[in-house]
């Protein structure tokens, strides 16, 4: 997938998609840092050696009627400058939300046109996650 249409569609920079799967109603990209982008999330420093990674799954505006998920793989860095291993940080989602800062935007412009409930439904969410994007 082109990173051009990764950042204009879904917000998403330095990142590479290394698989795309469709499953019943689902787009899953799999998303990954581009090794010359990562950095430290401590000390921004260029000198980390990968160390592990997991999955984690990130909602996005959908495409069509169809959801789409970035199944990002979030790498766990050791620095070299100062020491310390955490895990990357990811820019387009805001501390442990399952969705991008893109899709709660959508989410806020669909509640200026219908209830939290019609929002809820609409993108298959629980009225508590619409309830706290729209407040954001």
């Amino acid at each position: 997938m082109n990173p051009s249409y990764l950042y204009h569609a879904f917000g998403v920079r330095h990142h590479e998609c290394t698989k795309t799967e469709f499953k019943g109603n689902q787009n899953i990209h799999y998303v990954q840092t581009r090794k010359d982008k990562l950095r430290c999330p401590e000390c921004n420093s260029r000198h980390v050696i990968r160390s592990g990674y997991i999955f984690r799954d990130i909602r996005c505006v959908p495409v069509g009627h169809r959801e789409t998920i970035l199944r990002i793989k979030v790498q766990r860095l050791e620095c070299k400058e100062c020491g310390r291993v955490r895990q990357e940080k990811i820019h387009f989602v805001t501390g442990k939300r399952c969705y991008t800062n893109k899709f709660a935007r959508y989410v806020v412009d669909l509640s200026r046109i219908g209830t939290i409930k019609d929002v809820a439904r609409f993108s298959n969410l629980s009225w508590d996650t619409v309830g706290k994007a729209a407040c954001v």
